[in-house]
């Protein structure tokens, strides 16, 4: 940053950077290494925000999530869901904690990649059911977060 700024002006300057696609930006020293410095990225923000979000989004509906010791219920199986597919609001809905859900994955909230993974595939035609699921997931996430 320090050769740019000496051809360009920069906006606001530079720092060293704290976020990144909502994630926390931090510094980190393994024990064995402490000359060099490295980078990791923390989830823990992030999830908290999209825990907000959907509680804020299930207070509209009158509804709120509830205490869950596991990601999803042991006896669900999506693939034999029998309830009402989602209109195109829900439908667009679901596409999006999906995506939210997958990108905590990333971060490294790996307990959740298998229930994550096993509502992916009805991105297209999501039902009820499934959207159901998603809320048990962060009920988990927020019981465990």
């Amino acid at each position: 940053m320090k050769g740019l700024e000496e051809f360009y002006r920069l906006k606001d300057g530079y720092a060293m950077p704290s976020r990144y696609l909502g994630a926390e930006v931090k510094q980190w020293h393994f024990q064995d290494d402490t000359n060099k410095m490295k980078w990791a990225l923390s989830s823990s923000q992030y999830i908290k925000e999209a825990i907000q979000n959907i509680e804020a989004h299930l207070l509209i509906q009158d509804c709120k999530l509830f205490t869950s010791h596991q990601p999803l219920p042991s006896n669900y199986l999506p693939e034999i869901d029998i309830t009402p597919f989602l209109d195109d609001r829900e439908k667009n809905f679901y596409q999006s904690q999906i995506s939210i859900l997958r990108w905590m994955v990333e971060l490294g909230q790996l307990d959740i990649y298998v229930h994550v993974a096993l509502l992916s595939p009805y991105l297209a035609q999501p039902q009820q059911g499934h959207l159901e699921a998603v809320y048990h997931i962060y009920s988990y996430l927020k019981a465990h977060g």
